[in-house]
C-alpha cells in the first residue's frame, strides 16, 4: 500500500492520455480525415504485430514499476573482467543473455509453459505464482550449479522466516542421485525458465502476488535477500 500511489499514478495518467487520443481519433468530424482513418484502420488491425500489441495493452501485461520504491535488484559490477566472461558465456550458449539483459525488478515476470511428462504438475510458471503469496525462485543455473539440497535448505529457512507469506522453489536443469523430486523443485531440462530469466549462473528472483518481479539478485546472498524482505513482510521470531 505504501508503493500503490508511486507505481499506479504514472499508469493511470498513461492510461488517460490514451484514451483521451483515442476518443479525439473516433470522433473526428472533417470527411477526409475520417475516410483515412477507416483505411488506415483496416490495414493496421489486420497485422498480428498491432492486434498483440492492443491485446497486450488492454490486458494491461507491458505494465511496469521500475521506478518503484518497493521493488530493488542486486546486480554485480560490470567490471571489465565481468564483461568479457559474459561474452564468453555468450559464445558457449549461443544467444544467451546477461543476466543484467534479463526481466528487471518491476516487470511482469515473465511465464513458461512447462514441459509435460505425464504427472500431474502446473503447466506454466503462473500456476506457481497464482495466490496472494510472494514466490522465491532460486535458480541453480546452468553453469557452476551449487548443491541442489543446499538451496533446498535456504529456500526452506526463507519460508520458515516468513511463513505462509512466501513460498520457495528450486528450479534446476536435473536432479543429482541423493535428492528425491518434491514439491519445492522444478524441473527445467530443457532450460527454457533459465533462458527466460537469463538464469545461466545461480541467482533468485522474488515475485510479487501481481505477478511483477520484486527483488532479483545476481547472486544468491541470503542476507541482501532477507534485508529487502524485511521492509515488506513480517517475519517470524521463533527460532
Amino acid at each position: 500500500l505504501d508503493s500503490y500511489s508511486a507505481e499506479r499514478h504514472k499508469t493511470a495518467q498513461n492510461l488517460i492520455e490514451k484514451v483521451g487520443n483515442a476518443t479525439k481519433i473516433v470522433t473526428l468530424k472533417n470527411p477526409l480525415a475520417q475516410k483515412l482513418r477507416n483505411q488506415l484502420a483496416g490495414i493496421v488491425l489486420k497485422t498480428d504485430v498491432m492486434r498483440n500489441r492492443m491485446g497486450r495493452g488492454v490486458a494491461m501485461l507491458d505494465i511496469e514499476y521500475r521506478d518503484s520504491p518497493a521493488v530493488a535488484e542486486d546486480l554485480l559490477p560490470n567490471s571489465m573482467v565481468e564483461r568479457v566472461l559474459g561474452r564468453f558465456q555468450q559464445m558457449f550458449h549461443g544467444h544467451a543473455p546477461a543476466f543484467s539483459q534479463g526481466p528487471s525488478a518491476g516487470m511482469r515476470a515473465p511465464n513458461v509453459i512447462l514441459r509435460s511428462d505425464g504427472a500431474t504438475h502446473p503447466a506454466s510458471l503462473f500456476d506457481f505464482y497464482r495466490g496472494t503469496h510472494y514466490t522465491l525462485m532460486i535458480f541453480a543455473g546452468v553453469t557452476r550449479s551449487p548443491a541442489v539440497d543446499t538451496l533446498l535448505e535456504i529456500g526452506a529457512a526463507i519460508q520458515t522466516r516468513y511463513q505462509a507469506s512466501i513460498r520457495p522453489y528450486v528450479i534446476t536443469v536435473g536432479l543429482p542421485p541423493n535428492v528425491h523430486r518434491n514439491e519445492h523443485i522444478i524441473l527445467d531440462v530443457e532450460q527454457s525458465i533459465h533462458r527466460s530469466y537469463a538464469a545461466w549462473q545461480p541467482c533468485l528472483y522474488l515475485i510479487r502476488p501481481d505477478k511483477h518481479i520484486g527483488y532479483r539478485s545476481e547472486t544468491i546472498d541470503v542476507k541482501r535477500l532477507t534485508t529487502y524482505l524485511d521492509r515488506i513482510l513480517v517475519h517470524s521470531h521463533t527460532n
